[in-house]
């Protein structure tokens, strides 16, 4: 795996995701560890959010969409998506939108050395002046879980259709926060945090107040009945 895929794959945000079929809900996500995609199946839309101070022009989505085409896996749009300075668009002229390595004027884009013929989408090119988030995962997605800290890992989520509901397949990573504290992550549950167990009394036993009040009161009770 390249350190590319790996940046690239991070450089991709989920956004608010729309259930329905053939969609994932949004994936687990947890502080102790991170996921990311090194291929993307074909139906996931990705939509470019403008950075402060930079909007889209009207009319253009910035929503790109993985699709094949003339064989091949690619992402396509209907215009090219790109984020301009609000004082350009208010002067008329704007800067082109910039995606590295792009196909020409087509409505694709793709690093241009590599052979696309696994029929999954590559990650998305950055775009100049916004952050790229993921809309909609499609059945047969894989996601990488990696922890932040520690060796461990990485798994792999898959977006499943299990008897007609879409979901994540299940996985266990147990993250260790220096060395004396584990987080274990469940994809299907809250993530539970493992303390290192409190020492123990070095000597005697400690009662609670209200053992004494009880231990009092039946002493009193059998010394009364004695007299």
């Amino acid at each position: 795996m390249s350190s590319f895929s790996i940046v690239s794959g991070l450089f991709l945000t989920w956004g608010v995701l729309q259930s329905g079929e053939g969609k994932c809900p949004a994936p687990p996500v947890f502080s102790a560890a991170t996921y990311f995609a090194e291929r993307y199946v074909v139906g996931t839309k990705v939509k470019y959010k403008c950075e402060n101070g930079f909007l889209r022009k009207a009319g253009i989505s910035n929503l790109i969409t993985c699709e094949i085409q003339s064989g091949l896996a690619r992402w396509t749009w209907n215009k090219p998506p790109g984020c301009h300075a609000m004082s350009e668009l208010t002067h008329g002229s704007t800067e082109q939108p910039s995606t590295k390595n792009c196909e020409g004027s087509s409505n694709h884009c793709q690093p241009t050395t590599q052979q696309i013929t696994d029929g999954l989408c590559r990650v998305p090119q950055p775009l100049r002046h916004a952050t790229a988030n993921v809309v909609a995962y499609q059945v047969g997605q894989k996601l990488v879980y990696r922890c932040l800290a520690g060796d461990e890992g990485p798994f792999v989520s898959t977006c499943e259709d299990v008897g007609g509901k879409e979901t994540w397949s299940s996985f266990t990573l147990r993250c260790t926060h220096g060395s004396n504290m584990t987080e274990v992550l469940r994809s299907d549950t809250t993530p539970v945090t493992n303390e290192p167990a409190k020492p123990s009394p070095t000597s005697g036993t400690v009662l609670s107040t209200p053992v004494w009040v009880m231990i009092l009161v039946l002493s009193r009770i059998a010394t009364g009945r004695a007299c």
